[in-house]
């Protein structure tokens, strides 16, 4: 199933793309449009973050949680250890971005 979600960022419009492969892998497509060029950036979610280059100078950083069964188990184990990352940081595009 293909969900769609439109937003803007900083007065950009972006498309997120999001589909399911299993149960427990889920992709994630972000485009972003300017005058100039749209930008696509395409991750997996066992990555921890994704990054978003905008202007060539700045990127946006989302934390995301997107877990199947098992992982939604030892999340709700592991939440009562430790703390949840921030949802949203930002950085330079060279810059690898850190979850603090």
């Amino acid at each position: 199933m293909d969900d769609l979600i439109s937003l803007s960022l900083f007065s950009l419009p972006v498309h997120i793309y999001i589909y399911t492969h299993t149960h427990t892998h889920t992709h994630i497509h972000i485009y972003i449009h300017t005058l100039r060029e749209q930008s696509c950036l395409s991750i997996h979610t066992q990555s921890m973050y994704i990054c978003v280059c905008i202007y060539m100078y700045m990127c946006v950083c989302v934390y995301i949680h997107l877990y199947g069964e098992r992982e939604r188990e030892r999340e709700r184990e592991n939440r009562e250890r430790e703390k949840d990352a921030p949802q949203l940081t930002m950085g330079l595009c060279s810059d690898k971005p850190t979850v603090s």
